[in-house]
């Protein structure tokens, strides 16, 4: 009877490992490899492939805006020791624009800093009377700035809008100046000649992006120092900033 017994476990044993072994192999497939796993009666989870999404880490921008609101400083000249006489009261007669390019890197999920260059065709001014009824028509002057610009995303919202908030620092360089027209009270005109100085740039604004597209208004201001040349005399130089809010719309290309 024992040896019945032991004999019919030894059998009983030698079933199960059979069965162990006969098992199919499960296998699993990762892209174009095949990975065989010995065969076992526990279940197996799916093996999952993470795939590396490509990050892009720089941009390029390029902006074209119109300036919804400009204004220049007054500017006064004296002749002869003189009483000073108001040439312009600084006020705009027409609308200026911009175009930009601007190139920056992810510096964080949120940040982009980078550089930019503009040119900035400023708009021209109102011609000015005096009580003499003599007339002074300002010239203006064009603006290429170099800057540093930085750019914040607002990466909360789901809807596919970013909106952020930029600036912009660096160097005006001031160019194509207008002379001066005057003219008198018999309607003689004569021209004096403008002379504008280069001088610091900078701007700040807000904005949004759709899709690569992008919405922004920014303040902007450049700073000028000016002097009229006239009959053979120099004035000083004071200033002549232009100050001036500007509506732009744009493209985003990354890489």
């Amino acid at each position: 009877m024992k040896k019945l017994l032991i004999g019919g476990f030894i059998a009983a044993t030698s079933l199960t490992y059979a069965k162990e072994m006969t098992v199919a192999p499960i296998v699993v497939e990762e892209k174009n490899e095949v990975i065989e796993i010995a065969g076992v009666e526990t279940p197996i989870t799916d093996y999952l492939v993470m795939e590396t999404e490509e990050i892009l880490n720089n941009n390029v921008y390029l902006r074209a805006g119109v300036n919804v609101w400009s204004e220049y400083d007054s500017y006064s000249i004296s002749e002869n020791n003189l009483e000073s006489e108001k040439i312009t009261k600084g006020k705009k007669d027409n609308l200026g624009f911009e175009f930009a390019l601007e190139g920056t890197r992810n510096i964080t999920d949120n940040l982009e800093l980078g550089l930019g260059i503009a040119y900035q065709q400023n708009a021209k001014l109102k011609t000015h009377s005096n009580h003499l009824k003599e007339k002074y028509e300002m010239g203006n002057y064009n603006s290429v700035p170099l800057y540093v610009t930085g750019k914040y995303n607002i990466t909360t919202f789901s809807n596919g809008i970013t909106p952020y908030v930029k600036a912009n620092l660096g160097y005006s360089f001031n160019l194509n100046e207008k002379d001066v027209k005057f003219t008198d009270e018999v309607g003689v005109t004569s021209t004096w000649n403008l002379k504008v100085d280069n001088g610091l740039y900078y701007g700040a604004g807000v904005g949004m992006e759709y899709n690569d597209f992008l919405m922004d208004i920014m303040y902007q201001q450049t700073t000028a120092d000016a002097k009229v040349s006239f009959q053979g005399e120099k004035t000083n130089k004071k200033s002549f900033d232009h100050s001036r809010v500007t509506l732009s719309l744009g493209y985003k290309f990354n890489f």
